[in-house]
């Protein structure tokens, strides 16, 4: 738990200490639940054994938070370490458009470790920084659950029929978990519109504090903090979206995160399924691996990550049979169409293509297919580098990356077994690349052509020609019935908002 140092020269761990900002004293001392100060981490000296699905795992315990009040000595140290200051909600000239903290967490979320963060910095943090919040524990992914209703309802104000926000500003909404949480979370407050199917979505500021088996997007958004053994780099969202409340509009680091509107279709165009998703939507090899991974998952000489290793290892040498069709991107302003963009290596840029041009309508033999909404699947996987480039078309577009291995001429008359292993080969090339800082878009064909087709669009159809093949949307599998389609499309960010720290 937090606790108030007697005084901060009291410093005989002070190489230790990792501080985190100053509040200022609030000036509305008949609101403000907070004197100001100065906070930071101690680290552990004991170990925390593991968790109870492993017990060989020590991992060390959570650091400890300490604070002390404003003093000379607090105000040298932050000079001299050029520590951020952070203003109390309290002090809002307007009290009545001042935005809420939500923390939502799963207790069943990563490794079980929600609660410990929770009680132990997040909540102290923000007590300590004066900010006005709530806690909100949910049974995530119980999609009908009423309780998370509940949560949704107290978050955004919705109105009782539908799922529209009233006018009062963003709330700021904190994730204790990884991606399956924020795919969860997203789906449960997106309605519909009954009358054009589009989804309505509220707007809010997502933090993540990234504690679940996967945190693509908290990686993508901060590459620098990969390595979440460092208690600081866990908080950076938090903290980030904490010192906006000082900062100028020239440092802030926030961003619009772009989503999309994934459909599934059977062979008579029926609708059987759709979703939101923030971080990827694959089929393919992506997929295949997911799915066999989910079945080792119990298979006592698989743990971990080499579940992923020999699921891929077992699905490397698949293809899959399907037409690709991509979409312009939409300007959010008129509506219109605007272009299809494909990568040169060569000149390390996206070109303009017609939307009449041979390689938006792609058919045959699929490797690989993924398209990203971010750059990144893992810390260091980086499979789609271009959306680190903030530009106007990776905001309001998807990217897309493409293995057919029959484009080598190498494998163009190659069948059965033959072609399998040489496709292995190939895709076992370019994954490996991605892992070394995205480098497997160098890689070129006997002919001079990349060997991975990257593009940048407003969204794609997949129609498979072959059973058995699955979508798999921020790590959800579903079955694309047999002749059927999934359709995917970027959501115009001019409806809705979720801004990122």
């Amino acid at each position: 738990m937090t606790e108030m140092a007697k005084d901060a020269r009291s410093d005989h761990q002070g190489d230790e200490r990792d501080y985190l900002f100053y509040v200022l004293p609030s000036s509305n001392l008949t609101n403000s639940t907070t004197a100001g100060g100065l906070c930071w981490l101690e680290a552990s000296q004991e170990c925390e054994t593991k968790n109870d699905t492993n017990p060989n795992e020590v991992r060390l315990a959570l650091p400890k938070l300490v604070t002390a009040p404003p003093s000379h000595h607090a105000i040298n140290i932050v000079s001299e370490k050029i520590i951020p200051f952070v203003q109390p909600s309290a002090d809002s000239l307007d009290t009545s458009t001042s935005v809420d903290w939500h923390v939502i967490w799963n207790p069943a979320a990563g490794k079980r470790r929600a609660k410990a963060w929770l009680e132990q910095l997040v909540i102290p943090l923000l007590t300590f920084a004066g900010a006005r919040f709530k806690v909100h524990e949910t049974s995530l992914p119980t999609t009908n659950d009423s309780k998370n209703k509940n949560v949704h309802q107290d978050i955004f104000s919705l109105t009782p029929d539908q799922a529209k926000p009233i006018d009062r500003g963003h709330p700021k909404v904190i994730l204790m978990g990884g991606d399956g949480t924020t795919y969860d979370f997203l789906n449960q407050i997106t309605t519909y519109d009954p009358s054009t199917g589009k989804p309505i979505i509220p707007s809010f500021e997502l933090l993540i504090i990234p504690l679940g088996t996967a945190n693509a997007l908290f990686f993508s958004a901060h590459p620098s903090a990969s390595d979440l053994n460092k208690p600081r780099n866990v908080l950076r969202s938090l903290l980030l979206a904490l010192f906006s409340t000082t900062a100028p509009p020239s440092e802030q680091v926030s961003k619009t995160l772009q989503l999309a509107h994934v459909r599934v279709f059977d062979s008579d165009h029926q609708l059987t399924h759709q979703a939101i998703a923030h971080v990827v939507i694959s089929t393919a090899l992506h997929a295949a691996i997911l799915h066999t991974a989910d079945q080792l998952r119990d298979s006592p000489e698989f743990e971990g990550s080499s579940r992923f290793f020999e699921a891929f290892k077992r699905n490397n040498t698949r293809l899959w049979k399907a037409s690709l069709l991509l979409l312009p991107i939409t300007s959010p302003d008129s509506g219109s169409s605007s272009s299809i963009l494909r990568y040169e290596p060569d000149d390390e840029k996206f070109i303009t293509i017609s939307e009449s041009d041979q390689d938006t309508l792609m058919e045959g033999e699929f490797s690989y297919f993924t398209s990203c909404l971010i750059d990144r699947l893992e810390a260091n996987f980086v499979i789609a580098p271009m959306r680190s480039s903030l530009t106007y078309e990776s905001n309001h577009s998807i990217d897309i990356v493409v293995l057919r291995p029959k484009r080598d001429i190498r494998m163009k008359d190659l069948v059965g077994d033959e072609l399998g292993t040489a496709s292995a080969h190939q895709v076992t090339e370019v994954m490996s690349g991605a892992s070394n800082s995205g480098h497997h878009l160098q890689l070129t064909l006997p002919d001079g052509q990349p060997t991975v087709e990257y593009f940048r669009c407003g969204g794609w159809e997949w129609r498979s020609s072959s059973p058995d093949q699955e979508v798999c949307i921020d790590g959800m599998l579903i079955k694309i019935p047999e002749n059927g389609s999934v359709q995917c499309a970027v959501i115009n960010n001019t409806t809705h908002r979720v801004i990122m720290w």
